[in-house]
């Protein structure tokens, strides 16, 4: 199984230590490396993924005068989509506890964040092996 490394960044909550009787809790920014598994044709637990992201580039795209192709994304099915990504590919280790991927879940610009970059980093180029020009 292949795996890549990303460094995270997301609001998550601690006791507020100034006030520890209160049992309130606080936001706090965390930032940790996590990870994933890369895409795999082969892996049966990430086909449904795999046809969830191939939504975004056959339904909802537009291919210009010179082939490109420019994603319209629909943020909700966008957010569905990360978020299945992350439940389905992410190794929970001591690094990354179930906590962490919890509370990732959890943020939205988080997720966002991540979207995007697995969007350009990894959803395109595991589909255009197989669309080439």
């Amino acid at each position: 199984m292949k795996t890549f490394t990303k460094e995270l960044t997301w609001v998550g909550w601690d006791i507020d230590t100034e006030n520890p009787d209160s049992n309130e809790t606080i936001e706090v920014e965390r930032t940790k490396t996590a990870t994933f598994k890369e895409l795999s044709r082969t892996d049966e637990t990430q086909h449904k993924l795999i046809f969830k992201i191939s939504e975004l580039f056959d339904s909802k795209s537009v291919r210009d005068d010179e082939g490109n192709t420019d994603v319209d994304l629909n943020s909700a099915s966008f957010c569905d989509l990360i978020k299945k990504a992350v439940k389905d590919l992410l190794i929970v280790n001591a690094d990354f506890t179930e906590v962490d991927k919890r509370e990732f879940l959890q943020d939205a610009l988080g997720l966002m964040s991540f979207g995007f970059w697995m969007l350009q980093n990894h959803f395109t180029p595991f589909f255009s092996k197989f669309n080439p020009k």
